[in-house]
């Protein structure tokens, strides 16, 4: 019994001695999940990470946290550094200031490193401010600053069912006025520049480390502000206190109808056109008393898949979801309307589960 107690033991020391060392070679993501209370950080939106002196003129005024990514492993959420409570320093204030709220201000000639913080992690970059205009002149680059100063103007600090119908149109008009400087400046708002390849003569367009459009990070930050407003919200997210729970199901060979518990809120319906204006092309209109969400039906009969759309109604109990298949018409994705087979067993198929596989029989 003693040697068997003993052997344990030595088991147990052993295991204690290589810890450290095996932490030593996790991914550094691996060990920070170690950390419940913990985050990560980096400068994700800056040219190689951070990495590289970042060039940016004098006069340029901009939120620097619109530029890091961070995660909270204990609010399991992510954004912009500018959504985070994160403390900013400037090493050199006389070159580039900065208050803390993160709002830089590039004053004269010179480098500067600016750190962000934020609970167990801190980062760095350094931003060398050059002359006003020495980066570039062109119309095409002040085109794409007068857009995104549009979009910049205005954004406020929260969403609300007031207020969020115009930023997600506010974020649909940007993404589609920057399309045309896409080659141009990147979505980050780096100058993209002509490099020819000394072996071949060739040339190429790469990112450069020149911030020329700085205030293109507005845009991460106010889609950040809408994603968790969506996340808090949604009416078909199983981590959100409004998904929808269904009472009954039933279907004709037209349409499903379901029959939900709650009445549809204001919230759930913004939460709803946040989702169609994220991940669907076109965005259906935008209207503060219908929403449309999309899910998969299918045939459990036959296994054939069709796109449910789901008409939300706010103050009512009662969606209605149309069948329909895709297909694409002349290189279009269009979706067309389709009858329900009668017998046939139908599973509404949701892929965060709010519906729990939910089945219903077409009479």
């Amino acid at each position: 019994m003693k040697r068997e107690c003993r052997t344990r033991f030595l088991v147990f020391l052993s295991i204690l001695l290589i810890l450290p060392a095996i932490l030593g070679v996790l991914p550094m993501t691996a060990i920070e999940v170690l950390a419940e209370d913990g985050a990560y950080i980096n400068w994700s939106y800056l040219t190689d990470a951070g990495k590289s002196t970042i060039l940016i003129e004098c006069g340029q005024e901009f939120f620097a946290g619109d530029f890091a990514y961070v995660y909270d492993y204990a609010q399991e959420c992510s954004g912009t550094a500018s959504n985070f409570p994160v403390t900013y320093t400037s090493s050199k204030k006389k070159v580039a200031s900065i208050n803390e709220k993160g709002y830089l201000i590039a004053k004269k000639a010179g480098t500067t490193k600016v750190s962000i913080a934020y609970k167990n992690q801190k980062i760095s970059c350094k931003f060398q401010v050059v002359e006003a205009g020495s980066l570039s002149g062109t119309t095409d680059v002040e085109n794409m600053r007068g857009i995104a100063a549009e979009l910049a103007n205005g954004i406020p600090e929260k969403v609300t069912t007031a207020n969020g119908y115009g930023l997600i149109q506010k974020t649909l008009v940007y993404e589609d006025k920057r399309q045309e400087y896409s080659t141009v400046v990147n979505t980050n708002g780096f100058l993209m520049e002509a490099v020819e390849n000394a072996e071949d003569g060739t040339t190429q367009t790469k990112v450069s480390t020149k911030l020329v459009v700085p205030q293109m990070g507005r845009y991460r930050y106010l889609t950040n502000l809408l994603y968790a407003y969506e996340a808090k919200n949604s009416p078909v997210s199983t981590r959100s206190a409004k998904v929808m729970k269904i009472s009954s199901a039933t279907a004709n060979t037209k349409y499903i109808t379901l029959k939900i518990k709650k009445k549809i809120s204001a919230a759930q319906l913004l939460a709803s056109q946040i989702n169609q204006s994220s991940y669907y092309n076109p965005t259906p209109a935008l209207t503060k008393k219908k929403g449309v969400l999309r899910m998969d039906i299918t045939d459990l009969d036959t296994s054939e898949k069709y796109t449910g759309f789901l008409t939300l109604q706010k103050g009512t109990k009662k969606i209605k979801i149309v069948p329909k298949k895709s297909k694409y018409v002349d290189g279009v994705l269009t979706y067309i309307t389709i009858r329900l087979d009668k017998g046939h067993t139908y599973r509404l198929d949701s892929t965060v589960g709010w519906t729990k596989a939910k089945t219903v029989r077409v009479k």
